[in-house]
């Protein structure tokens, strides 16, 4: 569910030092616009440090226009972060609550630093590179990442360098020795200073890794051209972040010691960028390395867009018109590509996003010790040695399901205006198809194919009679010029008889088609009665039977609220640079709509666009549904109704009846009306009792009623069965008829019998498909630890091979083939071999299948290659005179005393 309004947590400065007074205000606006006058805002200040430490806690309450200010003092003593090179972060958390009981939350990070400038020496991600010229970048900022042009000091350097206005240097060092050391002192125009030291091993080749983006500073549009140096083939997990938020998430292979990628920007990406980049050291703990990249606004081609009017009524119509204009302010033409998207989904954010929250969870987790227990027995003469202690991570997995209906328009509408074009705002772009196989949606769609096949019918129907009356004019023409006389005649008479047969035929189809239109009418209205259309009713659909009967006008329902309002990826401008886009209808959310735009011209210029749609109307009503309830629930429904009216309304509330649930209120609570009382702008709430009876997607909708206004809404309700799933399957191919009975329990709850049918090319991509769920945590004995991290080394590597690994679940794999590997060393005996506990003596099949898995796991992971030769060098030398290897029982049954079978293995 999407939050009903949106808190700006604004601190007065971008950073702070220790023990400074910390000031700023706590601002919450709905997305139509309005702000929310009252609301009781929760605020607390925590320090991010090993834990989450509370600083501050206050209860504020927001002014007429939203707003509510804070201050409080920092500690003098606050606990820095390494990967914030040593400064403490602050997190401001706001929670409000507006007047209706409606929530949302907002924050904001503050960093916290003795030094007012932040000197960063960054030697090509971190990670020095023997015998290369490494490049050391010199980044200095302001605590908020703000590039600060300074003076700077470097050890072992005569001459004075200086960082530029987007505040970077550069040296180059070529590593000789295991360490590198510098200090650097860095001074901006006002004389505050920041120093750091830098002091690093030179790592060995398998270890180190250089990332170099070809330049620091790029223009919007442009392709960024990512080069990784480095030992080893453990990938380069690579996040891209713009204001906190993650613009890209991918994989660089590396291959031969080295990795590329190339990242196109987009042309309205603008401002600092940090480049993060993730891969897994010789202790198998996350490695993060960064840098600052600065985009330039693609300004050359401005993009300008009118629209018809300020602010719009819900399931209105709005025009918009582009015009596109080089920096000399002429027309050029140009194609744009254009999208309309609720600003509440723009809200939703969370605090870490990309791969910096799975790896945060990691580091979380990393020292929590995962116990095994080992057989053990008093006779054993010798003890079990040390164990290595193990850590298990957990790692969150997202698995996108597209589910829901597919929403059919009820009308259709071409647009008429030469140079317009018409949005259907329920396209997907393009003219693909999309298809579903969702039991409720197709008495919709049935209903638009049977739309459109009458429509095709008509126009055949047409161009048929009009070939016909050509054919029959024709022949006459040509029976008139070669027998005249004749035709005269013939023609004389069929006009005395036919003219008035026509005027009596004429009259009784005029009377046959009114009734016929009036029948139709009816029996499509009854026909719509009994089906659920996913699109906004008409007016006069609306109205019903209630209107007439009460003699009062029944409002619009608004019951579209799509999260994307335009996506249409091309638009092309006319010679003068002009394009229209008429969006009808819109949607029935009262919010703003951020209209993005991206527009090209013919010459290559780039242009980029961000305006608000808003959609308001002074009264309505709201229904702040959850997404799920189960059958059986009863729940307070939280019916909202706002009143910016100039004057205070006495508001009549009625739910419409409905056989899916229970009104518990009063004994006649299905037909008595509620009633609430708001005062001019003001925001209320009240709660419904329901409790739930049936199961499936339902449909509540609520009229709400103050004076001589009024407005309705239809919320969709999903509600779940209550009880145990029971699942059966039937498989079959396309190449024959397949046929299969579904048996439904006699206990089955009511309404929760569904059918999915899904359809895979191959058996093959059926496997493929939930190949991601293979990884497990390892465990147990060489054998059982095996049995976890070979499938996990095969099932990455195909991953990676046919490129279907996501960086997240690439990055759980990594964890658990690490975590593995790990613990097969500890079953290494001491003079060679394997064991499943690692005591002596090793044995032979275990320890082949082992080199085996060691070879596999080569491809995905770094291993020590001493570790394979001296696997393999023991292996050689337990084999007898004549080439065998001698079997020796042990726990396994399997080998049992057969060299034969045992050398065959090996």
């Amino acid at each position: 569910v999407l939050p009903k309004f949106r808190i700006d947590v604004q601190p007065s400065e971008p950073f702070y030092q220790p023990g400074q007074l910390v000031m700023g205000e706590v601002d919450c606006n709905y997305f139509f616009g309005e702000p929310v006058r009252g609301a009781k805002i929760a605020l607390t200040a925590k320090a991010m440090e090993i834990g989450e430490r509370t600083l501050y806690e206050t209860e504020l309450t927001a002014d007429d226009m939203g707003r509510a200010e804070f201050r409080f003092a920092l500690p003098q003593r606050l606990i820095g972060r390494e990967q914030e090179s040593g400064a403490a972060r602050v997190r401001l958390t706001a929670t409000a609550t507006d007047t209706a009981g409606q929530r949302a939350a907002g924050s904001a990070t503050r960093l916290v630093a003795n030094e007012p400038v932040r000197v960063t020496v960054v030697p090509e991600s971190s990670t020095l590179a023997p015998n290369v010229p490494n490049r050391i970048y010199i980044l200095t900022t302001q605590l908020d990442g703000t590039p600060l042009a300074t003076r700077l000091v470097v050890s072992g350097r005569e001459d004075e360098l200086s960082t530029n206005d987007d505040g970077l240097a550069r040296i180059e060092v070529t590593p000789t020795g295991d360490r590198l050391e510098l200090s650097v002192k860095a001074t901006d125009a006002e004389g505050r200073t920041g120093r750091a030291s830098f002091a690093h091993n030179v790592a060995s080749p398998n270890t180190a890794f250089l990332l170099r983006p070809d330049k620091s500073v790029y223009d919007g549009g442009e392709t960024m051209k990512l080069s990784i140096v480095g030992g080893g083939i453990e990938p380069v997990l690579i996040d891209l972040l713009k204001d906190g938020q993650a613009i890209l998430s991918t994989t660089v292979a590396m291959q031969d010691g080295r990795g590329e990628l190339a990242v196109d920007l987009p042309a309205e990406l603008f401002g600092t960028l940090q480049l993060i980049a993730y891969r897994y050291g010789q202790r198998g703990l996350p490695v993060r390395q960064s840098r600052v990249i600065f985009v330039r606004p693609a300004d050359e081609l401005t993009v300008q867009a009118t629209l018809d009017r300020d602010v719009y009524e819900p399931g209105g119509k709005a025009t918009v018109r582009f015009e596109l204009r080089n920096e000399q302010g002429q027309p050029v033409a140009g194609a744009l590509s254009v999208a309309a998207v609720d600003e509440a989904v723009f809200s939703v954010l969370g605090p870490q996003l990309g791969l910096e929250r799975t790896f945060f969870e990691l580091e979380s987790v990393l020292l929590q010790p995962v116990a095994t227990v080992y057989p053990w027995s008093p006779f054993d003469v010798e003890q079990s040695p040390a164990r290595t202690e193990l850590t298990q991570a957990l790692f969150a997995r997202t698995v996108d399901i597209a589910t829901g209906d597919q929403a059919v328009p009820g009308r259709f509408r071409d647009g008429q205006a030469k140079g317009v074009r018409s949005v259907d705002p329920l396209r997907d772009g393009g003219d693909a198809p999309i298809f579903t196989l969702v039991a409720n949606t197709f008495p919709a769609k049935d209903r638009v194919t049977d739309i459109q096949r009458r429509r095709g019918l008509r126009w055949a129907a047409a161009a048929w009679r009009w070939s016909a009356a050509g054919f029959i004019l024709a022949c006459i023409g040509i029976f008139a010029a070669y027998r005249p006389r004749l035709f005269a005649i013939i023609a004389s008479v069929a006009l005395l008889l036919i003219l008035p047969l026509g005027c009596m035929t004429w009259m009784f189809l005029r009377l046959d088609a009114q009734f016929d239109f009036a029948a139709g009418d009816m029996a499509i209205t009854a026909e719509a009665a009994n089906e659920e259309m996913p699109y906004p009713l008409t007016e006069d659909m609306a109205a019903g039977d209630e209107s007439a009967q009460s003699g009062r006008p029944q409002p619009r329902v608004r019951e579209w609220f799509p999260e994307t309002l335009v996506w249409r990826p091309e638009l092309v401008t006319d010679d003068n640079g002009v394009a229209t886009l008429e969006i009808d209808p819109l949607a029935d959310s009262i919010t703003t709509w951020r209209l993005s735009a991206s527009a090209i011209s013919a010459g290559g210029r780039l242009g980029s666009l961000q305006q608000g749609i808003r959609v308001f109307q002074p009264f309505f009503v709201d229904v702040d549904a959850p997404v799920v309830l189960t059958r059986g629930d009863v729940y307070d429904m939280p019916i909202v109704v706002y009143n910016y009216l100039d004057s205070p309304q006495s508001v009549e509330l009625a739910l419409d009846a409905a056989d899916w649930y229970e009104r518990l209120d009063a004994d006649d609570a299905q037909t008595q009306p509620l009633r609430i009382e708001l005062a001019a702008g003001e925001v209320r709430s009240l709660h419904v009792p329901l409790r739930m009876l049936s199961v499936g997607q339902h449909r509540l909708t609520v009229t709400a009623r103050g004076g001589e206004t009024a407005d309705a809404i239809r919320r969709e309700v999903t509600i779940e069965p209550n009880g145990e799933p029971y699942e059966s399957l039937s498989n079959g191919t396309l190449d024959s008829p397949f046929e299969t009975t579904i048996q439904i329990p006699d206990n089955a709850v009511p309404g929760s019998a569904q059918v999915f049918a899904k359809f895979y090319p191959s058996t093959f991509s059926q496997l493929v498909e939930g190949l991601d769920g293979i990884f497990a945590q390892p465990h147990g004995c060489f054998e059982q630890t095996s049995s976890t991290t070979y499938p996990n080394v095969l099932a990455l590597d195909y991953l990676r091979r046919t490129r279907q690994a996501a960086p997240e679940v690439e990055a759980q794999a990594r964890q658990y083939i690490h975590l593995g590997y790990q613990r097969l060393l500890t079953f290494e005996v001491d003079g060679g071999g394997f064991d499943w506990f690692g005591n002596p003596p090793a044995h032979t099949q275990l320890t082949a299948y082992g080199l085996m898995e060691f070879e596999d796991m080569a491809n995905v992971h770094d291993i020590d290659p001493t570790l394979i030769q001296r696997t393999r060098g023991w292996l050689l030398a337990m084999r007898n005179s004549d080439g065998s290897w001698p079997a020796r029982r042990g726990l396994d049954e399997v080998g049992g005393d057969d060299t034969l079978a045992n050398t065959a293995y090996i």
